[in-house]
């Protein structure tokens, strides 16, 4: 690329993350210059998509810290992260972030909180001793479900 900006940066790591390529993307995204809303959303979505949960919240914190706005791509990939380490407490965290901003009201978050709310509430009843219905069972797949098919549209 004869002139490389932050542009031609994303559309690369873009490709790579959607292609599976995490370490190759990070590797692109380290050697930046400037970072953008859109490189660190597309990092910590890397790193959600490819199950690797911790790292997505890292690099969200990360993105926070350095004072970048957060998006509904941030808090959705990183509301998957928390649903993926069943982490209800950051789960919570982050949606007390959503609750300051305009996304409150997006479809897309609101999917991400219902299947954290379901989750939250699962694991306080397994916690209590009380043992889950098929109804409460079906209702955390059907939360799970609803979420996963809201990720793909």
């Amino acid at each position: 690329m004869p002139q490389r900006n932050i542009f031609s940066w994303n559309s690369i790591i873009s490709v790579l993350t959607k292609l599976g390529y995490v370490d190759d993307a990070v590797g692109i995204f380290s050697s930046m210059h400037e970072h953008g809303q859109c490189s660190w959303n597309l990092i910590i979505y890397g790193f959600a998509q490819q199950d690797r949960f911790d790292e997505a919240l890292h690099s969200f914190v990360r993105m926070h810290g350095d004072d970048f706005v957060l998006n509904e791509y941030s808090f959705g990939s990183s509301l998957g992260a928390c649903s993926g380490l069943k982490d209800v407490i950051l789960g919570a965290q982050i949606h007390a972030l959503i609750s300051k901003t305009r996304f409150f009201s997006n479809v897309y978050m609101g999917s991400a909180l219902v299947d954290i709310a379901a989750l939250q509430v699962f694991l306080m009843m397994m916690d209590s001793g009380i043992e889950p219905d098929e109804l409460t069972l079906a209702s955390v797949v059907i939360a799970c479900a609803l979420k996963e098919e809201m990720l793909k549209k």
